[in-house]
Formats: structure tokens, C-alpha cells, sequence
């Protein structure tokens, strides 16, 4: 019985630390592009800091207001700037990963709808280490350059 009671307890207090590791990976000033016209595509931004002792990784991320969503960067090859799909996003420990419109960023692609300035779309970011993060994240003007 005693052991029964220290494996309960080990199992409970490694699922309470694993339903918290997503503490350790905060997202803020989260944003998509509204869309204009017929377009199908925008882009996601914002900040991610990585409260933690060890790196993570983000590798993928969903929304039903997508078909398909792939992580790109900006990449300047002799002068011309190109989006280049990759596989993860590396957040240091205890570093902050900026995805913004010149840099690292989230492509949505086959939208199901026109996002307009103003709503919000929920989607859900997956780290090897803190699991899915669900957000809502604010719709701003095909016009806007960065968190405001």
C-alpha cells in the first residue's frame, strides 16, 4: 500500500510539471496580417520568451483558419530578400525569439475566410519541451509593420 501511495504521488507531481512546462514559454504581442482582396495567405508574428533552463523548439503550428501553415525566415542572398520555408524555431534559455514581417515568422496558407482588422483567430504552437500553446491572436491592417 505504502508504495502504491509514492508511485501515485510521483505520477501526480510529474503530470502537475508537465501540465506547467507551457509556464516556461510565454507569447506576447502575438498578430496576424489581415488579409486583402482574394488573398489566401498572411503571415503571423510575435515575441516568444523562454523562461527556462534549456532551449526549446517550436515545430509546428495549427489553426482551422488554415489549410496549411509552414515556419519561414527572411533570407538575403547578393542583395535580394527571399522567404525560405524551415522545419523549427530554436528559443534559447532564457531568450526572447522575435517573428516579425524581416525576419522569423509563421506563413498561413488556404485561408477558409477573409481575416479582417479587428478579430481574432485562434491558434495552437507546439514546443518539443512545453507542449501546445493555444492562443487567440488579434487580426491588425494589411498596412501594420510590427507589434503596436
Amino acid at each position: 500500500m505504502k508504495n502504491l501511495l509514492v508511485l501515485i504521488t510521483l505520477l501526480f507531481c510529474s503530470l502537475a510539471n508537465a501540465c506547467d512546462s507551457h509556464k516556461e514559454i510565454k507569447i506576447k504581442d502575438s498578430w496576424v496580417r489581415a488579409t486583402m482582396g482574394g488573398s489566401h495567405m498572411t503571415a503571423a508574428y510575435m515575441n516568444i520568451k523562454n523562461d527556462s533552463d534549456d532551449a526549446d523548439v517550436l515545430y509546428k503550428v495549427t489553426s482551422k483558419q488554415a489549410g496549411k501553415i509552414e515556419l519561414h525566415k527572411i533570407v538575403d542572398e547578393k542583395g535580394v530578400s527571399q522567404m525560405v520555408q524551415i522545419d523549427k524555431i530554436v528559443i534559447p534559455a532564457k531568450q526572447e525569439v522575435k517573428l516579425s514581417p524581416k525576419g522569423l515568422h509563421i506563413m498561413l496558407f488556404d485561408l477558409k475566410g477573409k481575416l479582417v482588422d479587428g478579430e481574432k483567430i485562434k491558434m495552437t504552437l507546439y514546443f518539443e519541451k512545453a507542449g501546445a500553446i493555444k492562443l487567440n491572436v488579434l487580426v491588425k491592417d494589411v498596412n501594420a509593420v510590427d507589434a503596436e
